[in-house]
């Protein structure tokens, strides 16, 4: 059994709750009048950007832990762990896009059918369970990376990596300005998640030099008084500032934030957020069919009095439902080792 670290933990149950939180904001928004809440309209890291590199941290985190594989063995071991957890989920979300329409009198051949697969091919998502682009992207940036980033070894390996992160970045800049409807999200998203990973390979060794931290806390704590820029990176849509200055600034936003985690565990442990970020995956995974299902029942029998409620409602499914998932996911994989 693979030895936890404390610090990855705490950062991935730090991030993990922030986007369930992120998830959840637009949709109890969505309940509230424009003249009752004036943020509906907003991205949710407009209000809070203080974590707003939250998904460039996930594909930069996986970069950090990467090793290259046979061709053949790393397809194996990613279509299992990548491409299985979301045709799964895909399909439980796709479920309830079933369910929800033929409550609602909305199901056609064609928006179970050709608007499904079209918006697969687009965006690489399915309805309900969007979040798990994902898993898909990650999925395609570990095969590019493992076709051409170096070998930790491999003398000049940094300038691969270096031309590896530009390429990705200049990609995803070019499709930002390109913004062509029928570009697929996901050869923006992966471009950037392809120079983020990158970058955390490259960096594994190097993170906690001094001359990389202290850099990059400056500019973070600078960024936190005078603004973030802030991409979504799952459209590629600029939110706030420059689209050229997000990256090396989500950059430090990470390499500061992993810091902090790690100054964190070395003085005392925060066992319940570590808790969270050892079962992550499970929480992706079914976060947001709670999310959904509640806006469903708000909605379908109309119980406009707990409107104004939505978000705490979410947030009691969430304290409800999801240790209840982690706890059988966690039953669920040591019977897998005892069998």
């Amino acid at each position: 059994m693979n030895k936890r670290i404390a610090d990855i933990d705490l950062g991935a149950g730090i991030m993990i709750l922030w986007m369930i939180i992120y998830h959840a904001l637009p949709t109890a928004w969505s309940f509230q009048s424009m003249e009752m809440n004036e943020t509906a309209q907003l991205n949710p890291c407009e209000l809070f950007p203080y974590l707003s590199f939250f998904m460039p941290w996930f594909f930069y985190k996986s970069g950090q832990f990467f090793m290259r594989r046979p061709m053949h063995d790393a397809l194996i071991k990613d279509s299992r762990k990548l491409l299985l957890s979301f045709a799964v989920w895909s399909a439980i979300g796709y479920a309830m896009y079933l369910l929800f329409g033929a409550f609602n009198h909305t199901i056609t051949l064609r928006s179970t059918t050709y608007s499904i697969v079209r918006g697969l091919f687009i965006t690489g998502k399915i309805p309900v369970n969007e979040p798990l682009w994902f898993l898909l992207t990650l999925f395609g940036v570990r095969f590019v990376a493992n076709l051409l980033l170096p070998n930790r070894e491999e003398k000049y390996g940094w300038n691969k990596v270096i031309v590896i992160v530009c390429m990705g970045y200049i990609l995803a800049y070019c499709c930002y300005l390109w913004n062509h409807p029928l570009l697929p999200y996901w050869v923006a998203n992966g471009a950037s998640g392809l120079a983020f990973f990158a970058l955390g390979y490259g960096l594994r060794n190097y993170e906690d030099k001094w001359w990389i931290i202290a850099p990059c806390t400056i500019v973070y704590v600078l960024c936190c008084i005078i603004g973030f820029p802030m991409v979504d990176m799952m459209f590629n849509k600029l939110l706030t500032g420059s689209y050229l200055l997000w990256m090396p600034i989500a950059l430090c936003g990470i390499v500061t934030f992993n810091t902090l985690c790690k100054f964190i565990c070395k003085h005392v442990r925060i066992i319940p957020l570590e808790y969270v970020g050892q079962n992550a995956m499970t929480i992706y995974v079914t976060h947001i069919l709670i999310v959904t299902t509640i806006a469903f029942i708000l909605r379908y029998w109309e119980i406009s009095v707990l409107y104004p409620y939505a978000i705490w409602i979410i947030m009691l499914g969430y304290l409800t439902l999801l240790p209840l998932f982690c706890v059988i996911r966690i039953k669920y994989n040591h019977n897998k080792l005892t069998n």
